[in-house]
């Protein structure tokens, strides 16, 4: 069969202690030959495949686990050499499937087959349940017979009781202790428009967080089954955001992304969707997520009330920012004059094509200024940005009180100005479905009122 850099199924083998000298235990030993079988049936069904042999090093062993498993493996001619990939990091069954998730991403494959002891398999279980989405993974799960004394066998169904209760404190140890993939710490860029010391805001970068995937790396702060990031992943990179803007990420509220008009005023029951939230409680954090829809953010000062909302281009037609300026004259009492308006990063008009139909919504909802048509091309371009400035100064709102990509024009200045361009920024960071495709990552805009005794911070 023809071999690619891209096989469809991986073959995951979890690791167990070795021998004292560095050769596998018969258990071990029972799990290679289980997944050497497994190999040899796929290869026979011309399945391009590859086989992970995953654990690390305990302090009272002289080799890694996963390198006792290839020596194995090689020597008994069970496994092509050239198939197999070391995983060397895991020291528990949680990171066994956290890490080994990591090479699969790698791959792009779909098809995982995990094999480990039969004692072990209800555990083990779990955790690939909890970090492979059923949506973009088929797993498959193969108990290995291993002969074992009622000595052994006690132990072993001991330890696994012990272990069972603890597999939620386990993941949580794991996200602590994960480096940065991009190397780099939390960006979170802010407008000179909001006041820092009555809210707390901010507009996300990509950088800072845990998840894996390149187009999901690093601070991917929304989950979907169908990407490839777990939602531990993205519980975690909450908390590091959290602890960076600090705020609470129990009371951390994010709007649902349907594409309406609809406003949850916190407080209120909870709609069954919504775009765009506002608050007066100094307890909650606010975010809008975007991924080349516009995130923005709305304060007034003056009457210390804060809202967000998701405006891409649906809700831009459906005057989702015009809702929320209802929503804070009408429930809060605010003035127009003392509402302040951020948009952050999100698609610019260099690079949100559209087809005649949306651009014709947009030149009857506004007015023909905000549809760019560019020499050379046969589709024209939407300026999502001018269409939002015009619904809020078309209810009221000052347009000194608007900050959007019009008011830098000085480049040293521009390139930390929260306005910019998802899928052109030079730097590419940002999120964009436009750019990346379905397995897109996710920023936010967030906000809330600081506590009487919160000092401003610079958070970026």
């Amino acid at each position: 069969m023809a071999e690619t850099d891209t096989p469809t199924d991986i073959i995951v083998v979890l690791g167990c202690r070795t021998s004292d000298d560095g050769s596998p235990s018969e258990m071990l030993k029972s799990r290679v030959n289980q997944a050497a079988e497994l190999y040899t049936s796929l290869r026979q069904k011309k399945t391009d495949c590859r086989v992970v042999v995953s654990g690390f090093c305990a302090q009272d062993q002289v080799v890694t686990e996963a390198s006792a498993m290839e020596k194995y493996a090689v020597d008994n001619n069970l496994i092509d050499p050239k198939h197999i990939i070391k995983e060397e990091q895991a020291s528990s069954t949680a990171e066994n499937s956290y890490y080994s998730r990591i090479i699969v991403d790698q791959f792009e494959a779909s098809n995982v087959h995990v094999v480990t002891t039969q004692l072990h398999m209800e555990r083990a279980k779990i955790f690939f349940e909890r970090l492979y989405s059923p949506d973009i993974y088929n797993v498959n799960y193969y108990e290995c017979t291993h002969e074992m004394n009622d000595e052994e066998r006690k132990h072993m169904e001991d330890r696994e009781e012990r272990l069972f209760p603890l597999i939620d404190e386990h993941i949580k140890i794991i996200m602590s202790k994960l480096t940065l993939p991009d190397g780099k710490m939390i960006e979170i860029l802010q407008s000179s428009l909001v006041p820092t010391d009555v809210f707390n805001h901010g507009f996300t970068t990509r950088y800072g967080g845990v998840s894996t995937y390149n187009t999901l790396s690093s601070l991917n702060l929304m989950y979907s089954d169908k990407r490839r990031d777990p939602d531990v992943n993205v519980q975690e990179n909450r908390r590091r955001l959290a602890l960076t803007a600090r705020f609470d990420p129990e009371k951390f509220r994010v709007a649902k992304c349907v594409h309406g008009a609809d406003v949850w005023v916190i407080g209120d029951p909870q709609p069954n969707s919504y775009d765009a939230l506002v608050t007066d409680n100094r307890q909650v954090t606010l975010a809008a997520p975007g991924a080349d829809c516009p995130v923005v953010l709305f304060c007034d000062p003056v009457k210390k009330v804060c809202g967000v909302a998701h405006s891409g281009w649906r809700g831009t037609l459906a005057m989702i920012d015009a809702a929320v300026v209802d929503v804070m004259l009408t429930r809060f009492e605010c003035k127009v004059k003392n509402i302040q308006v951020a948009i952050g990063p999100s698609i610019g008009p260099c690079c949100f094509e559209v087809g005649e139909e949306e651009a014709e919504k947009f030149s009857e909802a506004f007015n023909d200024g905000v549809v760019v048509r560019k020499d050379g091309s046969p589709r024209p371009f939407v300026d999502l940005r001018l269409s939002i400035r015009m619904q809020l100064e078309k209810k009221g709102v000052l347009p000194k009180n608007i900050d959007d990509d019009t008011r830098v024009t000085d480049d040293a200045s521009k390139s930390q100005h929260p306005t910019q361009c998802t899928k052109c920024d030079p730097q590419q960071r940002f999120f964009s479905f436009r750019r990346d495709g379905t397995q897109f990552g996710t920023q936010v805009a967030f906000i809330s009122l600081r506590e009487s005794d919160d000092s401003a911070c610079n958070i970026l």
